[in-house]
């Protein structure tokens, strides 16, 4: 076994065994500037409201997290979760979408399953926004219905009170995963979910 030197570990190789030396302090794993302790993938975060123009939106972001190994995309542009912003325009936020009458929000991770090639969730990264869809992060004012070609499940839902326009969240996914299809013959398709 060979593992070269690098910056800020060593490796030394023995009969008895080897060892791997790590001498730099911990490196957070955390995307956004926020307190890192709590978080974990697929974290809802409420940043709060921002007023342009006299019109005030709330906004949030999600901690990257996988499924079945793949990056999820965020809903209506072309970045990955993981996007590394190169500056503060480039941070991935997402805006709340609050149902006016209930006030609440799904946040919600499509999953598609793409027939042609018999796979879930689909990989292809063209399919983002059609359906089968490769997986995609979404604020939805209304919760989605699962069928045989899309799944879709909850990370986390939040409700904004119509006076205070505090808002409060419940997180209901807490690490990465990953998921299953299964369908016997016409059947309805059934979607299975492990937390990795």
């Amino acid at each position: 076994m060979q593992i070269n030197p690098g910056s800020g570990y060593t490796f030394t190789s023995s009969a008895s065994g080897h060892n791997l030396s790590i001498n730099d302090t911990w490196s957070t794993w955390c995307e956004y500037p926020i307190d890192e302790a709590d978080k974990h993938p697929f974290q809802v975060t409420d940043l709060g409201p921002k007023t342009v123009g006299g019109v005030t939106t709330y906004w949030f972001t999600v901690q990257p997290g996988l499924v079945n190994n793949l990056d999820p995309m965020i809903d209506g542009t072309s970045w990955f979760m993981t996007h590394v912003p190169k500056s503060d325009y480039e941070y991935v936020y997402y805006q709340w979408v609050f149902d006016p009458t209930s006030n609440f929000s799904w946040i919600v991770l499509k999953l598609g399953y793409d027939s042609a090639t018999d796979t879930f969730p689909d990989s292809n990264t063209g399919h983002v926004s059609a359906s089968p869809s490769y997986p995609v992060v979404a604020s939805l004012s209304y919760q989605p219905t699962t069928d045989n070609t899309d799944a879709y499940l909850t990370i986390a839902k939040a409700y904004q009170d119509p006076t205070t326009k505090v808002i409060t969240i419940s997180q209901y996914v807490t690490g990465s995963l990953w998921s299953l299809r299964v369908r016997f013959g016409t059947s309805a398709a059934l979607y299975y979910y492990n937390r990795i």
